[in-house]
């Protein structure tokens, strides 16, 4: 039935399209089209000259020749400003018999740069392995923890992100635990051999510029650079040439500045309840995990691996007391959040970041 059923609206498209006139069919495009620019992109076996030739035609089959791209029409999609100061916007999980818990601290920075966006993503590199083992292996925070930059139409910010169970943490709870590990983090990153910092810059530069493995990967990172308008082909090659000119020193005053001192922090808890069902988490077996070990690694990757895990003197985080400053964020609650977005923030400038240079250029349109 439901084949018959598409078979015949099939059908019905086809007769439709015969009675259709050409004429009527170009008259209606160039009429939708007319404002429409082409751009284009073409990889693998083709000639420069034969991709015009088919754009060439495109543009006159869709009326387009010869008419101009007018960029004052092209509609920017802009970010909200969070103010100054920390927000909070919390709810109950809207499963009542939902034990789980989530909290998201998302961190945005005042202004953006091509060095900014990299930082981040090396701070992330960074940030992410250390967070897991703490909050999640070494305090049983959560199933699951992890931290993510972002670069939001020309915007960047950064969020840690906690998923657990209200019968164990409160989101208050889960948020002070966030926070004290930045003050860890920062502790970590300084105690940080120089040797083993420059060995994660390496490995992130090499990471960067590694050549894609397929001509479909590159297409798709090529046809990224498009959709957000900022042409920049040699991203991966232009990230490592900033990541060699990076220190610890810089990483650190951007982690300072970004989650301490004036912060721009906007954090979402949506609270379970404690009476909820639990979700099992599904667990390989011990015996499983130590025969995976013994094939797959060498005793040379496990000391190195131990070398990554370590926190570098630093020591490990604790659970917090019930006179925790850190349970007292001083938040400016958040009851609407269409009243927040419209009376609080500001609409962003569009932060482009140029193909030729690395600069900022900053329009209101």
């Amino acid at each position: 039935r439901e084949k018959g059923r598409w078979r015949d609206q099939g059908e019905r498209g086809r007769e439709v399209e015969r009675d259709m006139e050409r004429g009527r069919v170009r008259d209606f495009s160039i009429g939708k089209l007319g404002g429409f620019h082409v751009e284009a992109l073409a990889g693998g076996n083709v000639l420069s000259s034969d991709m015009f030739n088919h754009l060439e035609v495109l543009t006159e089959m869709l009326g387009l020749k010869g008419n101009p791209m007018d960029r004052s029409r092209i509609k920017h999609k802009r970010v909200y400003r969070i103010p100054l100061g920390r927000y909070l916007v919390k709810v109950n999980n809207q499963n009542p018999e939902d034990v789980n818990s989530v909290v998201v601290n998302y961190y945005q920075k005042d202004a953006v740069t091509f060095r900014d966006t990299v930082i981040l993503e090396l701070i992330d590199d960074l940030m992410s392995e250390p967070l897991f083992n703490q909050l999640r292996t070494n305090l049983q925070l959560g199933y699951d923890v992890e931290c993510s930059d972002h670069l939001t139409h020309g915007v960047t910010g950064f969020s840690i992100t906690v998923s657990s169970q209200a019968n164990k943490f409160t989101v208050t709870e889960i948020n002070a635990y966030i926070d004290l590990f930045i003050d860890w983090f920062l502790a970590y990153l300084g105690n940080m051999p120089g040797e083993q910092f420059e060995k994660r810059l390496s490995e992130s530069i090499k990471q960067k510029i590694k050549p894609h493995l397929t001509i479909d990967d590159q297409l798709d990172q090529m046809w990224s650079e498009i959709m957000t308008r900022e042409y920049i082909f040699d991203r991966d090659e232009r990230c490592g040439e900033v990541l060699k000119t990076v220190t610890r020193e810089e990483v650190m005053v951007v982690v300072r500045d970004l989650f301490r001192g004036n912060a721009r922090k906007l954090s979402i808890q949506v609270e379970g309840n404690p009476d909820g069902v639990e979700v099992e988490e599904e667990k390989e077996s011990d015996d499983e995990e130590s025969e995976d070990d013994s094939e797959d690694d060498s005793d040379d990757d496990n000391d190195e691996e131990k070398k990554r895990m370590s926190s570098y003197g630093t020591p490990n985080m604790t659970p917090l007391t019930k006179n925790s400053p850190a349970l007292n964020e001083a938040f400016t609650v958040v009851e609407s959040v269409d009243d927040f977005r419209e009376q609080k923030c500001t609409l962003m400038p569009v932060y482009k970041l140029q193909s030729k240079i690395v600069t900022v250029d900053v329009t209101n349109s």
